[in-house]
């Protein structure tokens, strides 16, 4: 694959915009790229790239034109970090210059690729890589359309050799992987070390550390990643279609208004049309079916049902849902909430532009007849809640209330407050009974299709209510996804009866479910 460099001079941000003008909205991800040098003084190199988890090795020889190079794919499920340097090392590469930026990748598949990558060795710069001559020339054109010029391999030595580089040794003496790369696997939750681990040491593992994604978003749209101020509904023109699964269990009374929150989202109608939302009727009473036909309000997109009978349980259905969702991106909700109006818009441009994340949002109970969720006022559009009785973000803790850990007496928690927004609640850390898994909650949250799969799904080694969300956040984060919150925009969760069981029979299925969730917190993984 040929690769070639268009550095970035100056207004970064403003070229940041054109790019997404051409190649829509970006991914977001963090880059360590360890340039390898051979002891015997050819001048050949190895170029070890890693991005999150994955990782990507160039050959690059001293005597060719081309500035890089085959590349090879290395699963790091199958090896280490450390294992794979220590072979580097022993083969006679180990000295190297290693950095750290942030890529944009605008476009990527077998022949083709495009991205941005900021704060590197040499400056920022656009790069493509192709195996196609015609088919990298029209992008070449329209990155020269925005001033950006191509430097050819002798120039890129040049600005390797203005920045002074430094190079060190990949593992010491002592067997000690450089700081850099180690401070690198604790942010992605790459494995370092050879072992038998836990599911609980894997999360202990893990920075929920995602300042650097801050920078970035501000950098391309001039907006905060944490604020409470929404985007300006313009910027639906960038987002990507979306899957909606909703379970429904006896919600006759409230998935109606699910729905219609759905249908009056602050988004063009073609885009509204287009929803994939999926309801599983996990064995109701009296099938949505039925009620969806009885129903005069009239949907703007088409629902698909799935029913079970018997009842198959909360994780079956989310499952049952997610298998037939056709796009990228899932949002989860429950079937007794109501969306504020900008909810699509909020979490669909995130879950574009950081793929390994999962998103929440927070929520607000009222009487199912609160005049606030009437279908007049979500017709009119809702705007977001305040979120101040969400336990993520205040709660009161009493002794001896159920969670992974416990507590003396009793405690006020600002959880958002105090771990900066669920950013040092990473590396295992706890605040009062909860920790960074808790803080996944499934009445709304979204991520990638794709990192559902990876961890297979809801679990269903849960019986009754509670935790098998919590255990889904835990193999989440494993895989190296953030938990990110979503400030500017939130839900309404219509209060009701229970629907299956007595409180009584709730806390003793959460008291068994929450036993089985340590079991399996220590269990190899």
């Amino acid at each position: 694959m040929k690769i070639d460099i268009f550095p970035v001079k100056k207004n970064l941000s403003s070229v940041m915009r054109n790019l997404v003008s051409e190649f829509g909205v970006p991914q977001a991800q963090k880059d360590l790229a360890i340039y390898c040098f051979a002891k015997d003084q050819t001048g050949n190199e190895i170029h070890l790239r890693f991005r999150n988890k994955k990782c990507l090795l160039f050959y690059i020889a001293e005597k060719t034109d081309e500035l890089f190079r085959p590349r090879i794919n290395i699963d790091m499920n199958r090896t280490t970090m450390k294992s794979l340097l220590t072979l580097f090392k022993e083969i006679g590469y180990d000295k190297a210059s290693i950095g750290i930026a942030t890529c944009f990748e605008y476009y990527s598949s077998n022949q083709l690729f495009i991205e941005l990558l900021v704060d590197t060795f040499i400056g920022d710069f656009v790069q493509i890589g192709y195996e196609n001559d015609k088919i990298a020339d029209k992008f070449k054109a329209k990155l020269s359309n925005l001033g950006l010029n191509k430097i050819n391999k002798p120039q890129v030595k040049s600005l390797v050799g203005k920045r002074n580089i430094k190079y060190y040794e990949i593992i010491n003496q002592l067997g000690v992987v450089n700081d850099l790369i180690y401070k690198f696997t604790k942010d992605v939750g790459l494995s370092l070390e050879p072992s038998i681990t836990s599911l609980k040491s894997k999360i202990s593992n893990f920075s929920n550390d995602y300042s650097y994604l801050e920078s970035a978003f501000f950098k391309l749209f001039d907006h905060e990643l944490l604020t409470i101020q929404g985007f300006d509904p313009a910027y639906s023109k960038l987002i990507q279609p979306v899957s909606i699964v909703i379970p429904c269990f006896n919600s006759n009374e409230t998935f109606i208004k699910t729905l219609y929150s759905l249908s009056c989202q602050n988004l063009p109608l073609g885009y509204i049309n287009k929803l994939d939302v999926i309801l599983v009727d996990d064995s109701s009473g009296t099938p949505i079916r039925k009620i969806i036909k009885k129903n005069e309000l009239g949907f703007k997109f088409e629902c698909k049902t799935v029913c079970f009978n018997p009842n198959m349980g909360l994780s079956n259905a989310r499952n049952a849902g997610v298998s037939i969702a056709k796009n990228d991106i899932v949002i989860f909700l429950d079937s007794d909430i109501v969306l504020s109006e900008n909810y699509l818009l909020e979490h669909c441009l995130r879950n574009i532009f950081i793929p390994n994340a999962v998103f929440v949002s927070f929520k607000k109970n009222l009487d199912k007849n609160d005049e606030r969720i009437s279908f007049k006022s979500i017709e009119k559009g809702l705007n977001s809640p305040d979120i101040y009785s969400d336990l993520r973000v205040r709660k009161v803790v009493d002794e001896g209330s159920p969670g992974m850990y416990e507590v003396s007496g009793k405690v006020a928690v600002e959880i958002l407050n105090q771990s900066n927004y669920f950013k040092d609640l990473g590396n295992g850390r706890s605040l009062g009974i909860y920790d960074l898994p808790s803080m996944v909650i499934g009445h709304n949250m979204s991520c990638r299709k794709d990192n559902v799969y990876k961890i297979g799904g809801f679990s269903n080694e849960f019986r009754g209510w509670g935790l098998e969300d919590s255990y889904f956040g835990a193999r989440m984060i494993a895989e190296g996804n953030f938990v990110i919150p979503i400030l500017s925009t939130g839900v309404y969760h219509i209060d009701h009866p229970p629907r299956s069981g007595s409180f009584i029979q709730k806390k003793n299925e959460l008291q068994a479910n929450l036993k089985r969730y340590k079991e399996l917190l220590n269990q190899p993984y």
